[in-house]
């Protein structure tokens, strides 16, 4: 299921916490904002193999979650799914669309977006601090 493809996705990331279905469900699908005709799932012979999930904000397009299954990146299917969201978002007026990542993603997911034509707007920084027991 798209949990199941989220998680082995994101688990690369080194600053990744899995999730379980019920936190990833209350993030994802336990909002107003939630419309199943915003997640788009690519299938290749009966498998999900990425998925682009968005959701319906009224004055952006946001892009919340993009995925490729593993065995499935380089082949151009994450710019596919990202050039679905951003046509559709076009479709329904919206004039820009946004989305983070982490800096951390080694997947080349910032090559992808800048390959599209997205620009970096703004950076965030974490600071942390370890303290003893």
């Amino acid at each position: 299921d798209i949990h199941d493809l989220v998680e082995e996705r994101f688990s690369d990331n080194a600053h990744y916490e899995r999730q379980s279905f019920e936190e990833w469900k209350v993030l994802m699908m336990d909002r107003d904002s939630f419309d199943p005709s915003l997640w788009i799932v690519a299938r290749a012979a009966g498998e999900m193999v990425g998925v682009v999930l968005c959701p319906n904000y009224p004055d952006e397009g946001w892009i919340r979650l993009l995925a490729v299954k593993r065995s499935w990146r380089g082949r151009g299917l994450g710019m596919a799914l990202l050039r679905q969201a951003l046509l559709e978002f076009h479709r329904r007026g919206r004039k820009t669309a946004s989305l983070t990542v982490d800096s951390y993603n080694r997947t080349g997911a910032k090559a992808l977006y800048e390959r599209a034509g997205m620009i970096q707007e703004r950076e965030y920084v974490t600071y942390t601090r370890h303290l003893r027991s």
